[in-house]
């Protein structure tokens, strides 16, 4: 099989699955002999803008409850309670990045798979959710469930793509996620993290003083 070939295939592939990884973004039309004249700067800056709208509409759509989140958050940091972070698939992936910063100001932070195993509900703390899909929202729900009905005071803070009524019941703050226009799903981990960071960043605003409650 000829390099050209292997080319070809893997491009029609692409095209065929992620689509919303391109023609949105004008950078691939659906002829493959066509390209559009767009840059990769000018991709970035629709792409990148796409994702800030995500995360601004997911936040704006639920103030009152992003607000809870960062409180909760707050506390988190400030007396050191367990926070236990699960997702599945793309959802476990996006809770990384923002895992490593909460643990760096000071929390005490179990990631799903992680090399620490996460603690038990009875320990008390809290669990940060994260649905992607529909596949990962059925296993995140279970395992929200459970800890849920082990430890009524348990902190839940969900966040999910899915319209799952399951989920939602667990969880103390449940917040939807806005899909992009562009990179749809596909760019679901990147509004995941966007949402967390900002939740994180007025969270360290609480618990020292200079962000209103």
């Amino acid at each position: 099989m000829g390099i050209d070939l292997i080319a070809a295939q893997a491009a029609a592939k692409l095209r065929r699955h992620h689509e919303s990884l391109l023609s949105p973004v004008g950078m691939v039309t659906r002829d493959a002999h066509q390209r559009s004249e767009h840059t990769i700067v000018e991709a970035v800056e629709h792409r990148t803008q796409d994702m800030r709208t995500a995360v601004v509409r997911s936040i704006a759509d639920a103030e009152d409850r992003a607000k809870q989140a960062a409180q909760f958050l707050s506390d988190w940091v400030t007396y050191k309670a367990p926070v236990r972070m699960v997702g599945y698939g793309s959802g476990r992936a996006a809770l990384a990045v923002p895992a490593h910063r909460l643990a760096a100001l000071g929390a005490c932070v179990y990631l799903q798979d992680g090399p620490v195993p996460l603690p038990g509900p009875l320990r008390g703390g809290s669990l940060i959710a994260v649905c992607i899909d529909d596949d990962g929202c059925r296993q995140v729900a279970l395992e929200v469930e459970v800890a849920r009905r082990s430890n009524r005071e348990l902190q839940i803070v969900g966040l999910s793509a899915s319209e799952s009524e399951a989920f939602a019941e667990y969880c103390d703050v449940f917040m939807p996620l806005v899909l992009p226009a562009a990179g749809g799903a596909a760019s679901l981990p990147q509004v995941v993290v966007g949402i967390l960071d900002v939740l994180i960043a007025h969270a360290v605003g609480l618990a020292t003083g200079a962000a209103p409650r």
